[in-house]
Order: C-alpha cells, then structure tokens, then sequence
C-alpha cells in the first residue's frame, strides 16, 4: 500500500506538532502508511502540493495572510486538487 500522504498546515507550532503526533499515531494504529508534512503557513503548502499531492489537509482557517479561507478558496480552483480531502480545523482559545 502506499503511503497516504496528509498535510497540516497551522501557523501555530505547538498545535502542528500536536496534530502530527496524533494523526502519525492514528495512522499507525490503524496499518495505514502514512507521510505527514506539517506547514506554519498557507503559502508553504501551497508551493509544496506540487512535490507530492496530499491525499488529506488539514487546515486552520484563522491564520494570517494568506488565511485559510484564502487557501482553502486556491485550493478549490486547482483541477488537479479536486479530489483532495480537506478537514477544516481551528483552535480557539478564550482569554
């Protein structure tokens, strides 16, 4: 089986690495080989999708320019991208 490859782009670290442990894990514990590429902004996946496609993202909606409904607009323009999954998430905290 290939390796399902997943990207996750937060602009905030400690959620990244938070959500690359998890979805690492889950992949694992489920007999999925998967590659995890994590992004802190919109921009680096966007000029990263090009060197493998993704078969899901995950992706935060409140990131600065461009943000993630900006990416997830691009995303949904591009033919080849189509058929790509992708989970909008989002960490809101109060203060």
């Amino acid at each position: 089986m290939p390796k399902k490859r997943i990207f996750i782009v937060d602009n905030q670290p400690l959620t990244l690495h938070n959500a690359r442990t998890l979805v690492s894990k889950a992949a694992a514990d489920c007999g999925i080989p998967a590659e995890v590429r994590i992004f802190q902004s919109g921009e680096e996946a966007r000029e990263q999708w090009q060197t493998g496609k993704p078969d899901l993202v995950l992706l935060d909606l409140n990131m600065p320019k461009p943000t993630g409904m900006e990416i997830l607009r691009w995303w949904n323009s591009i033919a080849e991208l189509q058929d790509t999954r992708v989970v909008v998430v989002s960490n809101v905290t109060g203060k």
